[in-house]
């Protein structure tokens, strides 16, 4: 159905009102975007560093705070000083780390320390003084370093001379070799009756012992980190740099787009055509010189070459499927909203899981050198027992087994301490290896299964994007149900053509207004509302079946923390009983009232129980921080603010 609309006696150009019209048009549809472009925090632009100052380009003045923390050489932390800037967001073209070739500046780090505060911290290679001062035109923020500030040795900071490990084999005397090393650099104990073998020349050793030979066993040194982080730190190293985040947002980018496809259905659409046509011979029919006139001065029919070139404008007046596209639209950007913070969530608690790696390998790691070092004494006893005839060789090759199961069981644990670091140094994004700070341990949540699971319930985003899905579904089956329904639109056509002909005028414009209601098209609109219905039906199974996984999770969750918590109190008495029986039967053995095989033993026992309360402890506060995620509550203060 097709009505031809003479043009408006009000324009004197049809092309000028059109083009006015679609100003207007794009202006009301612009002007919601550029009104929520606003914010209330202002961009940190950049970040540049000098040898004696760090430059920070601002958007607007906005507030600041210094801080200069001392380094700590036993917690491997280097001299810095820091500025909090308030309200402040970091841009996400500003860098987060900026190299200095500096004697007083090491490096440069940045980041969002918290939703309106962006923190720049400059490592220092000494400690120096910091002054920061504002400048103008444009906005920046300059923190000069001064000269280096004299400290007084701290006694603390010595180091004392290593002692030598000595492993007792049969046939040949004593000598010194190499210790290994130690995670916090401690001598072991009875330091001075060590030194006291080790030192002692070899002629006298032989005199002593003419039955005995002593070979080394060197352990290389601890691997130092690079770097030591803390877990806040950490957590927001991994939103900035890990791949799943910035995946996620790339996706939540994409869903924004949703609502302007919506809008765009009921935006006008223009194109622009040409043509050239040749015939055969050209048609026109003879009139009269005075008729001509009345045939729009032109007799030709179809001229013999002709040109043609239009421009036509669509502009849709009633689009049934605007209304279900926006709401798709909408829907989509919220359920990938909440994929996103879910994703941030799923990525902290990774980033939590390896940071307490780290830790418990380290303590691990220092258990393992105690362990060491109490079979090594072991070992020099049985071997002072031997000499004076009151134990046989046997004693002296169990204690010889119990150290070489201690240094074996020292490397095993070293090694696994590097692939954590390693594995952390991964997961925050960063290359060199990492070390770890001991952070407040996670607390308790006092709350019975119901609370929780309700809590679950209303929190878990991974739930509220699942029921958004459903939301998404039902609209895209309502666009299937829109292919039942009219489409209106106004056509507006524009001609230019050479050379005129009795029918067609150049720049003779038309405006038309269609209708085009579909009435069957082969059954594809059937199938297609068929599918839509099953596929809305998945995702609402979808939705119950994650409701029974989060009832499992808070159930597993909190039984875990509630075994962990119990069994720790038992594993601290374990400890101290063992520790108790270790001492006891190593006094014992010296006087003769046990053997050597208690004393194995009980120092197997002990070296088992510590362990076990290392990985429990560690597994402890890992199960609250998992009983936290499973419920929906961990690392808010993280996840972005909408």
């Amino acid at each position: 159905m097709t009505y031809v609309l003479p043009p408006p006696r009000f324009c004197n150009s049809a092309s000028l009102w059109w083009t006015g019209c679609w100003v207007g048009v794009c202006l009301l549809l612009l002007a919601p975007a550029a009104m929520a472009s606003g914010d209330s925090s202002y961009p940190v632009r950049s970040i540049t560093a000098e040898a004696d100052h760090v430059l920070i380009t601002l958007s607007e003045t906005v507030s600041f705070a210094q801080t200069t923390l001392p380094g700590d050489a036993e917690r491997n932390l280097k001299d810095r000083c820091y500025v909090d800037l308030t309200p402040a967001v970091l841009d996400r073209q500003a860098q987060r780390y900026v190299a200095v070739d500096s004697a007083a500046i090491l490096q440069v780090r940045a980041a969002q320390f918290r939703a309106d505060t962006v923190r720049v911290v400059l490592d220092l290679a000494s400690a120096r003084s910091c002054q920061a001062a504002r400048l103008s035109d444009p906005p920046r923020l300059r923190i000069s370093i001064g000269p280096p500030v004299e400290e007084t040795p701290r006694a603390d900071a010595t180091t004392e001379p290593e002692k030598a490990v000595v492993r007792v084999e049969e046939e040949g005397a004593a000598s010194p070799v190499a210790p290994p090393t130690t995670e916090s650099q401690v001598p072991p104990p009875d330091a001075s009756a060590q030194a006291d073998v080790q030192t002692r020349p070899p002629e006298e050793t032989e005199t002593e012992q003419p039955t005995t030979r002593a070979s080394v066993t060197i352990h290389p040194p601890a691997e130092r980190p690079s770097r030591v982080i803390a877990l806040e730190e950490a957590y927001q190293l991994a939103v900035v740099n890990e791949e799943q985040v910035a995946i996620a947002a790339r996706e939540l980018a994409k869903a924004k787009l949703l609502p302007w496809r919506a809008v765009a259905l009921m935006a006008p659409r223009g194109e622009i055509g040409g043509a050239y046509s040749r015939n055969k011979d050209e048609i026109a029919f003879n009139a009269p010189p005075e008729a001509q006139n009345l045939f729009g001065g032109s007799s030709v029919i179809r001229p013999r070459n002709n040109w043609l070139s239009t421009f036509q404008v669509t502009q849709p007046l009633i689009e049934p499927s605007f209304f279900p596209s926006w709401r798709l639209g909408k829907d989509a950007v919220r359920e990938e909203e909440e994929r996103y913070e879910f994703t941030i969530r799923g990525v902290l608690f990774g980033v939590a899981q390896a940071y307490y790696e780290v830790l418990r390998f380290e303590a691990q790691v220092k258990v393992a050198q105690d362990t060491l070092k109490l079979a090594q004494e072991e070992l020099k006893r049985a071997h002072i027992r031997f000499r004076v005839g009151e134990v046989t060789k046997t004693d002296i090759l169990r204690a010889e087994v119990a150290v070489e199961r201690a240094s074996r069981a020292l490397v095993v644990d070293r090694n696994r301490l590097k692939l954590a670091r390693t594995v952390l140094a991964r997961t925050v994004g960063l290359s060199e290896t990492v070390g770890v700070l001991e952070p407040t341990p996670p607390q308790a949540v006092e709350s019975d299964y119901t609370s929780l699971l309700d809590q679950a319930y209303a929190q878990r985003q991974d739930l509220r994007a699942q029921s958004l899905a459903v939301r998404v579904a039902r609209e895209r089956k309502n666009l299937v149900l829109t292919r039942y329904f009219p489409q209106v639109d106004a056509q507006f056509s524009y001609p230019r053509l050479d050379p005129e002909t009795f029918a067609n005028r150049d720049e003779f414009w038309t405006l038309f207004v269609n209708l085009r209601w579909p009435l069957f098209d082969g059954g594809n609109r059937e199938l297609d509302l068929l599918e839509a219905n099953e596929t809305l039906s998945q995702t609402e199974l979808r939705v119950t079946e994650l409701e029974k996984e989060i009832r499992v999770e808070v159930r597993e969750a909190l039984l875990s923390v509630e075994t962990l918590h119990a069994t720790l109190e038992t594993l601290h008495k374990e400890v101290a009983l063992a520790r108790e029986n270790y001492e006891m039967t190593s006094k014992q053995y010296r006087v003769g009232l046990s053997t050597s095989l208690d004393v194995n033993t009980s120092l197997n026992t002990l070296n088992q129980v510590r362990t076990q309360l290392i990985d429990q402890t560690y597994t402890y506060q890992i199960a609250l921080l998992n009983l936290d995620n499973a419920i929906g509550v961990f690392a808010q203060d993280y996840l972005p603010q909408r």
